[in-house]
């Protein structure tokens, strides 16, 4: 079971209200009582929340700093334990050298003594001893020599630690300077968003009004004309029958439905009256229904 297009039944209420006999009852009036216009909505942010972006919107490019200057420090140890290494392969190649030489210079002694037949004398014994020590004596001397450099090596990074540090400090200072700078454009920025808003819902409000003022006279005069229809129609229907006034309701509701329906195929058109023949009977009229539905059914 069919049943009628909400189209034709706006249509219907439509007709069904211009001839209606009751000067009193609301016209058909379906106009909107309002624009459909949505007011902007924006929450300013904290200035909690300011100060966040803020630092978000900086963060990027003084993190990349700072880092820049801690590889740059982190590379200034990693050369310098790489130098000490060198410096400390250095120092026991050249002590094993020093080892080897006073060694070689104990041999020769040794056999110079053999030859000369002193070698178990207290001659070759303290001979040997001042060997030995002279050999300790180099040897403390390359170690000497090796600390210093050592302790120049250390000297560059802690003068690189200090840079660093000092670098550092720099960049916090100047991103403080520039935070509070971001902070106020954000806050000029926030403020002309609120005007923004406060500009556009104005407007908004202004053309509601005015449409508002609009709608109440074209409603006045809706139901004006209603109120003189209707007490026309009123005089029709007490002197002449009201049959004239529902022939006429049921001729304009046909004349649409017709018109409506020839946007269909005939098919399709008859399919749907006789999917709700009660209703439309009610709406049209028997007569003018069955004439509707020959009319469709003839161009089939």
């Amino acid at each position: 079971m069919g049943v009628i297009p909400a189209d034709l039944l706006k249509q219907y209420l439509r007709i069904d209200k211009r001839y209606s006999i009751n000067p009193v009852e609301e016209p058909f009036f379906d106009v909107p009582t309002s624009l459909d216009l949505d007011k902007m909505e924006y929450t300013p942010p904290t200035s909690e929340q300011i100060e966040a972006q803020a630092r978000e919107n900086l963060a990027a490019s003084y993190s990349e700093k700072k880092l820049k200057e801690e590889l740059s420090y982190q590379k200034a140890v990693n050369d310098a334990e790489i130098k000490k290494q060198q410096i400390a392969a250095v120092l026991e190649a050249d002590k094993q050298k020093t080892d080897a030489d006073f060694e070689a210079e104990k041999a020769a002694l040794k056999l110079k003594l053999i030859n000369s037949g002193l070698s178990r004398s207290s001659v070759f014994d303290n001979a040997v001893l001042s060997i030995d020590a002279s050999c300790q004596e180099q040897k403390q001397l390359l170690e000497q020599q090796a600390q210093s450099k050592i302790n120049a090596v250390d000297a560059e990074v802690l003068k690189a630690e200090e840079e660093k540090n000092s670098a550092i400090a720099n960049i916090e200072q100047v991103f403080l300077l520039d935070l509070e700078a971001e902070k106020a454009k954000l806050t000029d920025d926030v403020a002309k968003k609120q005007e923004e808003v406060l500009k556009y819902n104005n407007t908004v409000d202004e053309k509601q009004a005015t449409y508002k003022r609009t709608w109440n006279s074209a409603y006045i005069a809706a139901q004006k004309q209603h109120t003189e229809s209707a007490t026309a129609l009123q005089d029709i229907a007490v002197n002449q029958g009201y049959e004239i006034i529902q022939n006429y309701i049921f001729d304009d509701k046909t004349l649409f439905t017709k018109d409506y329906f020839l946007n269909f195929t005939p098919q399709e058109a008859v399919n749907a009256l006789a999917a709700a023949r009660t209703d439309f009977e009610n709406q049209l009229g028997v007569t003018n229904y069955n004439e509707l539905v020959g009319f469709f059914q003839e161009r089939t």
